[in-house]
């Protein structure tokens, strides 16, 4: 069956009173113009894996189960037990702000369309965009950062007469920055692959020299996965794609996890002549592009003292930034980083990055710059 991330919103009184017709008649009644998260308590720390238990595998839970027993979804909250109801009633509403982390741990804000729904136990949740019934606007507001808050809109953006959920869904949650299985990083005795490299082992970082690895960690996408979350697919940079014999074989990264670029378009735009960019924004560049495939990937994260810069198939790239965005993405595995971090659980000291990062539309300007005037990203 299915699983996706969603965010639950709460426990509400019943939003779909009459269930001889189609409509959530009490969903503007409580959603229309209010607010849920904030900076202290951020919706992304209220995710929860749903699984959508599609019995006649028809693609689609009905929301209406006037006329009896409906498929249901199963998921546990945060100190509860597991438990499953029907799905009661759905909802959308377009334009609603909402605000993203990005990875500085400053935020954006986008407007979009939500989808929600309400079981029969009188829990909300924000759902992820389906697979088959939504705009690519949607899915890169939705899928591509962690969300801090969302603001609804008046009534008349909403629409209440959602009778069905679809199964497949893309998925709500910014994913950890990482390197793919097989890269070749600098280490004290030479280029190692990454998951050969264990804590305790010193690896080589730009600034500091050898340092010793703290922590690593690993995780191991599917097929099915990568089909059902496209956007979890590696960035593939060619060997020369960043600067003469840079990377010098191919380099397979997450879409997030950032690359360091040297030029003099970086000086005069930012004042530094180096930066930290995520790899998602070079696939406009010749050699960097986006994976077409779904073969199966494992991707890696490396965590030091400090964040540094580490040399990876001969290009120089980030170790992870346990930021609030990447720890978002961590699940479980960030309970194991907290005891060796104790001070990252609330962020009580900084953890400074090696880099200043390049983001937003300033970013994408800066790489609309280097292809026009074709200059390399590192020289």
């Amino acid at each position: 069956m299915p699983t996706h991330t969603m965010i639950y919103l709460g426990n509400f009184a019943d939003l779909d009173r009459n269930e001889w017709s189609f409509s959530a008649e009490r969903a503007t009644a409580h959603f229309a113009r209010t607010s849920f998260g904030s900076p202290d308590d951020p919706l992304y720390g209220q995710r929860v894996q749903v699984e959508m238990q599609d019995d006649n595998d028809d693609g689609v839970i009905l929301t209406n189960n006037w006329f009896g027993h409906q498929e249901e979804i199963s998921y546990s909250l945060p100190g509860s037990t597991a438990q499953s109801h029907e799905i009661d009633s759905a909802f959308t509403a377009r334009n609603v702000e909402v605000t993203r982390l990005l990875p500085d741990g400053s935020t954006d804000r986008v407007q979009t369309t939500l989808r929600v729904i309400q079981d029969t136990g009188g829990n909300v949740f924000l759902m992820p965009p389906p697979m088959e019934d939504s705009d690519t606007s949607e899915i890169e507001a939705m899928t591509t950062l962690p969300i801090v808050s969302i603001r609804f809109p008046s009534a008349k953006y909403f629409s209440t007469d959602y009778n069905a959920a679809y199964a497949g869904r893309h998925d709500l949650t910014g994913f950890v920055p990482c390197f793919a299985s097989g890269t070749l990083i600098l280490t004290e005795s030479g280029s190692r692959p990454i998951e050969q490299i264990a804590p305790g082992e010193m690896v080589m970082t730009r600034d500091h020299g050898p340092q010793p690895l703290r922590w690593r960690a690993q995780r191991s996408l599917t097929t099915r996965e990568l089909r059902t979350h496209p956007n979890l697919r590696p960035i593939r940079i060619e060997v020369g794609a960043l600067g003469v014999d840079i990377p010098d074989q191919p380099l397979l990264v997450s879409p997030q996890h950032r690359i360091l670029l040297r030029s003099p378009i970086a000086q005069r735009m930012y004042g530094t002549q180096e930066l930290l960019i995520a790899a998602c924004k070079l696939t406009d560049l010749p050699g960097i592009r986006a994976t077409s495939g779904n073969a199966p990937v494992t991707y890696v994260h490396l965590l030091f003292e400090r964040h540094e810069i580490l040399t990876s198939n001969g290009a120089e790239t980030e170790s992870l930034y346990p930021g609030k965005q990447a720890i978002s993405g961590l699940g479980e595995a960030a309970e194991e980083l907290f005891t060796l971090f104790p001070q990252l659980r609330d962020m009580a000291e900084p953890f400074p990055a090696a880099r200043p990062f390049a983001t937003g539309r300033r970013a994408r300007q800066m790489v609309a710059r280097h292809m026009r005037n074709r200059r390399a990203l590192f020289n």
